[in-house]
């Protein structure tokens, strides 16, 4: 088994890491490419924002016939480490055919990398910015995944245990039903927030109107991560690349802020799904592929919730039971026929408690993974 290291200049090495996948995922019918613009930019230190704060390092594992077999990208990211405190190196974009030689050559590589910079916990998988997924599939694969989120081969979850990895955190997502009926003491609460303790919706009507909040929002993000393990707050670059595809296909409709005292203090984000749109066009925006994806937008009946939250010191004072009348009321759109609540970690046992008791089924589990890296030999 032999790795290659992808230096910048070269082309040819990038496109086989790009393609990898489409090789890979020809027996999984659920799997769905991330959309891409421009697929080389993960490369590109003047387009990928991780390099404004981090580097990253690119590997494909080659078989004895020169076939590449599988893929790691291995990356520091200061303001993770940072905002954790930890030291750790991050893999992500981990695509592997069932091979353990070939998986184990691949991690072994990031585990060296890591300690060349001087780094003693690995943690993956978790993309290069809040855009990316985060965890391994590893119950679901029956489902198409939310548009964004990772799919994966029910396979990487040994390949990755069997190298050492132990559970670091478990991200849940679920269908909610759409016939949602909340409690009417939740609306009397959230009447009362309105009414009493300075609490207000904000709706926006059109793209325009959204493009002028998004800076207010990305802050809001930024403030609803205090507390929240393996974040990072978005840097501008990263708030500019998540608004700009916010904005591109978003029903303004479907995305609510709300304000306590006219400052925001929770947010709901939920857009029109676009998966089996992705998948027609294997994630190629290029030359017309942005075309069927928004067609899709405006007709798709699926709708994807993939943020939702308020701020902790608003959760006691009816901003929660605002938020939640709000979810009502999307899912009583009458276009569409079913939605997706994504990723909600398993230590917020709150809002999961919350949500279930409204009836959702959290039917997938993304499972982030770590590797301590004290010691000289690999954890087996």
């Amino acid at each position: 088994m032999k790795i290659i290291q992808i230096l910048p200049d070269n082309r040819q090495d990038q496109k086989r890491f790009i393609q990898l996948p489409n090789r890979i995922y020809n027996q999984f019918p659920n799997y769905a490419p991330p959309l891409e613009f421009n697929p080389f930019a993960i490369f590109d230190s003047s387009k990928n924002p991780l390099f404004e704060h981090g580097e990253a390092a690119f590997f494909i594992a080659e078989n004895e016939s020169g076939s590449a077999v599988g893929r790691l990208a291995v990356f520091r990211n200061d303001a993770y480490n940072q905002f954790n405190s930890v030291s750790a190196a991050l893999f992500t974009l981990f695509e592997c055919f069932d091979d353990p030689q070939a998986a184990n050559a691949l991690l072994d590589t990031a585990v060296r990398w890591a300690r060349e910079n001087h780094l003693n916990i690995l943690i993956g998988p978790k993309g290069f910015t809040p855009l990316d997924g985060i965890g391994l599939l590893i119950k679901g694969f029956e489902y198409p995944p939310a548009l964004g989120l990772p799919y994966h081969p029910p396979y990487y979850q040994p390949l990755l245990e069997n190298y050492g990895f132990t559970t670091r955190a478990d991200i849940l997502s679920g269908f909610l039903p759409m016939n949602i009926t909340l409690p009417e003491k939740i609306h009397r609460a959230a009447e009362l927030a309105k009414q009493k303790r300075g609490f207000e919706v904000v709706n926006f009507r059109n793209r325009l109107e959204l493009l002028k909040f998004v800076p207010r929002l990305m802050d809001l993000y930024n403030q609803a991560l205090q507390g929240a393990p393996d974040n990072a707050p978005l840097s501008l670059k990263e708030a500019k690349i998540m608004s700009d595809q916010l904005i591109w296909f978003a029903d303004p409709r479907l995305i609510k802020v709300i304000l306590k005292d006219g400052e925001p203090a929770g947010f709901l984000l939920a857009y029109p799904d676009v998966t089996s749109a992705a998948r027609s066009i294997r994630g190629r925006l290029l030359p017309f592929g942005w075309l069927k994806i928004l067609i899709a937008a405006r007709t798709t009946s699926h709708l994807n919730i993939n943020g939702a939250g308020i701020l902790e010191k608003y959760r006691g004072s009816g901003g929660s039971a605002v938020l939640y009348t709000e979810l009502e009321k999307t899912l009583r759109s009458k276009r569409y026929r079913s939605a997706e609540i994504v990723q909600i970690g398993s230590d917020n046992e709150r809002m999961l408690l919350e949500l279930r008791g409204l009836g959702i089924n959290f039917c997938k589990t993304h499972r982030l993974y770590y590797l301590q890296l004290e010691s000289e030999d690999r954890v087996m």
